[in-house]
């Protein structure tokens, strides 16, 4: 494995060297739009962590990983995520309901190709209507569409989507090694943490790449479909446990669809109000680099909620319970940074 993460190592860097190098990339990746709403750069960065990513973790994958059918369905899923995420960032598709039924066709296709489904939810009325063949399917898809956007959404500060999906895979690991589950798995989440490792010396703390699209819609995709996989497989698990892991990214967007719904605003455009944006409008006024400490701030918040979990991940009334905070948090947290600004 030494050897591996000595390979991605010097692939990561030499695609980097490339995109750097690419006229194509200059001109069709650049980030210079400093206008838009959810811009907080003011220098020209690239959108190419995303292919830096998604590359390496395929070379693995084809090289060390490829005769491991327990994860092919995660690349399969992971690709067209990816890919979806690639045609936004070279603004061959920009509107983001074409991008949504986009992800729409594909995940459904991929989650009936590959009968992938949630099998439980710990919940009366989801494991109800989970019976239902069509429902199950919707089910699955808008958890993983949440994930998936949820990532792209809080991926707007550096290190924020990085360093928390690595707490996420870490997580996933430990249950993983505490119930002896496959033993590949394990290997493609160390292999996910290391790239994604790697992306931090170039974005955290001072941003020379973006993840663009492509790596949150990557990233996220991953961290749906493997802790399906992962709720799936392992009983003693439960549900809840994975939904607390998960909270931050499914919360934030599944507030803001909600929110925006409320103030008559289009759900799929996007605006300034999130949790991290009003945290980082509300620091910077006494912290010289705000970016980067609100992706701290978030992520150790997130650390500190979850943390507990891991000792109690087969205890459904305790994480229950954690949930239910996770959300008290975050709401008091938003409405008072809300006030704030």
């Amino acid at each position: 494995m030494i050897l591996d993460f000595i390979y991605i190592t010097i692939l990561f860097y030499f695609l980097n060297y490339l995109t750097l190098k690419s006229k194509l990339a200059n001109n069709n990746l650049l980030d210079n739009d400093f206008k838009k709403i959810q811009s907080f750069h003011k220098s020209p960065v690239l959108r190419s962590g995303g292919i830096l990513i998604f590359f390496s973790i395929l070379f693995i994958f084809f090289f060390d990983l490829s005769s491991k059918t327990s994860i092919d369905y995660i690349i399969f899923f992971s690709a067209i995520n990816f890919l979806i995420g690639f045609v936004a960032d070279i603004k061959i598709i920009e509107n983001p309901l074409k991008r949504f039924f986009l992800i729409l066709f594909f995940n459904l296709f991929l989650i009936i190709y590959f009968e992938f489904y949630i099998l439980n939810f710990n919940l009366s009325i989801l494991d109800y209507l989970n019976n239902f063949f069509l429902i199950k399917i919707f089910l699955t898809f808008f958890a993983i569409f949440f994930i998936i956007n949820g990532s792209n959404l809080i991926d707007g500060f550096n290190g924020l989507l990085s360093i928390h999906t690595s707490l996420l895979f870490i997580f996933l690991i430990y249950v993983l090694k505490q119930n002896n589950f496959d033993l590949e798995l394990e290997n493609y989440l160390i292999f996910l943490i290391f790239v994604n490792f790697l992306f931090l010396t170039l974005n955290f703390p001072n941003a020379k790449v973006f993840l663009g699209d492509s790596g949150a819609f990557f990233l996220g995709s991953n961290a749906a479909v493997i802790s399906i996989l992962v709720s799936n497989g392992i009983n003693e698990i439960s549900p809840f446990f994975i939904a607390n892991i998960l909270f931050y990214i499914f919360f934030e967007i599944f507030f803001s669809v909600f929110r925006k719904i409320i103030q008559k605003k289009n759900p799929f455009y996007p605006d300034n109000m999130h949790l991290h944006m009003m945290l980082y409008r509300h620091i910077k006024r006494k912290i010289k680099y705000a970016n980067p400490v609100t992706s701290i701030i978030i992520n150790s918040i997130y650390l500190l909620t979850v943390i507990p979990c891991l000792f109690f991940y087969n205890n459904t009334i305790f994480c229950q319970t954690v949930f239910i905070f996770q959300i008290i948090l975050y709401m008091t947290f938003y409405f008072y940074l809300l006030k704030k600004n």
